[in-house]
């Protein structure tokens, strides 16, 4: 089953980015959506756990995200 335009966003991006860029990476997501979210998942490699928490920060803050329930790639 598809799913609509606008009420969902699914992206891919490296850990090597800086801040910045994933602020402005985050806004973008965001504006794709026809409202607010009212969730979000991330789904992390074992080399981004370090930085997880930050990027978790930065996408409730730039994309608007309410709740962000993540996954690692250890398992759930």
């Amino acid at each position: 089953m598809p799913v609509s335009t606008g009420y969902s966003v699914v992206q891919y991006f490296e850990i090597d980015r800086t801040d910045a860029e994933i602020e402005e990476w985050a806004k973008t997501v965001g504006s794709q959506l026809q409202g607010a979210p009212t969730f979000g998942l991330i789904f992390a490699s074992n080399e981004c756990l370090y930085r997880i928490r930050e990027i978790s920060e930065i996408l409730q803050i730039y994309a608007r995200i309410p709740l962000l329930l993540g996954c690692s790639s250890n398992g759930v």
